[in-house]
């Protein structure tokens, strides 16, 4: 029996099937603090291999290999998560740390090309970027916004 009625093709009965109790027990609840904390563990964890191949792009390594990995390698576990639910808590460090592979190696490449036309435009983006997470993360952590 539907709990309620949706023309979301997503939200169907059948894409809950399989979820409810087949997911992981842990015996905690859900929280707001306990969502930022896993969600600030794999953010650093994105962010760490990020710096890495971004230094490593500059220290003259070919970031192909590194960027290959972490986008195929990304894009399987996304998949496998997508249709293991039960396992995406395992998968979500190693997603994080590809996920930091590929777009540290996506932007030190885009820095690079630019160069001369804009220079340190993607140092602004990822700047602007972290500070803004890091200001949402906070307000979140200390409930300053409630949800």
């Amino acid at each position: 029996m539907a709990l309620f009625k949706s023309g979301n093709p997503t939200l169907r009965e059948t894409a809950f099937e399989g979820t409810i109790l087949q997911g992981i027990t842990t015996g905690e609840e859900m929280t707001i603090r306990g969502t930022m904390n896993k969600f600030g563990f794999l953010f650093l964890m994105m962010m760490g291999t990020c710096f890495f191949s971004w230094g490593q792009f500059y220290k003259g390594v070919n970031p192909m290999p590194m960027l290959l990995i972490g986008v195929f390698g990304g894009l399987v576990l996304a998949l496998v998560m997508a249709f293991k639910k039960q396992w995406s808590p395992y998968l979500a460090p190693a997603f994080a740390l590809l996920e930091g592979l590929f777009v540290g190696s996506v932007s030190a490449y885009y820095d690079y090309a630019f160069k001369t036309s804009y220079p340190g435009i993607v140092m602004q983006a990822v700047g602007l970027t972290l500070i803004v997470t890091l200001v949402m993360y906070v307000l979140y952590q200390t409930r300053i916004i409630r949800v």
